[in-house]
């Protein structure tokens, strides 16, 4: 199944609901993902990361060790001058997903961490990911499960912002997504109010 953000919120209230949403769910899917990412991306010291929508490296930032080099694409100006700051190992660059200015088979895994709903083509985005994924490399998603809480509060997060757009799936639908864009290998992790697919290509 899949579920679209929330309809279009009224009042200025809601902005200081959103703003303590977003900072709790923020607070909570790090830790909660702290002790799963590393296990989740399996690196090794040659190879290449790409954080997709990683906003300022905070989630890969403590895997800097563990890698050859880590890029985070993030199309916001504020967000990557915030992370390029704070965490001078990682490597910041501007893009979309659905045009990522890289070549083909660049990277050995590719991560997109609670960024997936925001991409405007989930298609194109993931085609694009496949390209840029070395053979034997693997894509990691990790999406907020939406009939949870958290998944709840993303949607209504996103409703808000973003221009509103944002499209969420249920784990057996995104399963899908990836094996109709010929990835495979795919697995599901339950992570509380989040969700992790991994596919090989």
């Amino acid at each position: 199944m899949v579920l679209r953000p929330y309809p279009q919120w009224r009042g200025d209230g809601t902005r200081n609901v959103r703003a303590i949403l977003t900072r709790q769910a923020k607070e909570v899917q790090v830790s909660m993902l702290r002790g799963n990412i590393e296990e989740l991306l399996s690196l090794e010291a040659d190879m290449t990361l790409l954080d997709v929508g990683g906003g300022t490296g905070a989630l890969v930032a403590p895997l800097a060790d563990q890698c050859r080099e880590i890029i985070v694409l993030e199309p916001s100006a504020r967000q990557r001058e915030r992370g390029a700051k704070k965490h001078t190992r990682l490597k910041f660059v501007a893009g979309r997903a659905e045009a990522l200015p890289f070549p083909g088979a660049r990277f050995d895994r590719v991560l997109a961490s609670r960024s997936f709903h925001h991409f405007e083509d989930q298609d194109k985005a993931l085609e694009e990911l496949r390209r840029v994924l070395k053979t034997g490399g693997w894509l990691v998603i990790v999406e907020f499960a939406p009939r949870t809480f958290w998944g709840r509060a993303a949607r209504f997060i996103t409703s808000r912002s973003h221009h509103g757009h944002g499209t969420f799936f249920e784990p057996d639908a995104l399963k899908r997504k990836l094996e109709e864009q010929g990835f495979r290998e795919i697995q599901l992790h339950i992570l509380g109010s989040l969700y992790a697919a991994d596919a090989r290509v």
